[in-house]
């Protein structure tokens, strides 16, 4: 990232993930429910509310995955590029600024990994200067043997979803691991939340080696 993109990203306001999941969350659960008393809500709106949740989801969880001596925070903003900015200062105070646009995966019955391999040959055309995060709305398990990331030039790719006990689960991790065939899984349910670290067979031949010394498990 060059100096200029680091010094715009810098001037934006940082919040604390889980600041902003608390004061999103009972709006989003009454979108989600379909309650009377957000009917008003335009499209727009709901949206919003729905990145806001989704950024504060995601930050929370790469938070533990960098560790105790880090902190993380997150600004939600739409940009030409980005839909919100990460930013954590790491173990020795380095600050990293991750922009990620937030996409999501509409509830579908039928060829669930074939829409899910077509949504991530469109991010081909991003550069290495984002990453991505797709909310799934729908019951599925993400296999990521079944998925190729060849030809991926963007940092990271994750999903997030909500199970039926109210428990949010992420997968994923840098483009690099999951075409090496190391991947991050995570559950997050109220303010606790559970990292780990996992291999598979990865779909493509790939012989590329994992190197971000920003997503650590926690100790």
């Amino acid at each position: 990232m060059n100096a200029i993109r680091k010094r715009v990203l810098s001037k934006l306001n940082y919040i604390e993930p889980e600041l902003l999941r608390r004061s999103v969350m009972p709006t989003v659960v009454k979108i989600l429910q379909k309650h009377e008393s957000v009917k008003h809500l335009t499209g727009q709106k709901r949206t919003e509310y729905l990145e806001k949740h989704h950024a504060a989801c995601l930050a929370i969880m790469i938070g533990q995955m960098i560790g105790p001596c880090g902190e993380v925070t997150v600004c939600v903003r739409e940009d030409e590029d980005f839909d919100c900015v990460l930013r954590s200062i790491e173990d020795g105070g380095k600050t990293v600024y991750r922009p990620f646009q937030l996409k999501q995966l509409p509830s579908h019955k039928f060829n669930q990994y074939a829409q899910i391999q077509v949504e991530i040959d469109k991010l081909k055309k991003y550069g290495t200067n984002l990453a991505v995060s797709f909310w799934i709305n729908r019951d599925l398990t993400i296999e990521f043997q079944k998925l190729k990331f060849t030809e991926l030039n963007i940092q990271q790719l994750w999903f997030l979803g909500g199970s039926s006990v109210g428990e949010t689960l992420l997968h994923g991790g840098t483009i690099a691991q999951l075409k090496s065939g190391v991947c991050w899984e995570g559950i997050l349910k109220g303010r606790k939340s559970e990292i780990r670290r996992r291999s598979f067979t990865p779909c493509q031949e790939s012989k590329l080696i994992p190197d971000d010394s920003s997503l650590r498990k926690r100790q």
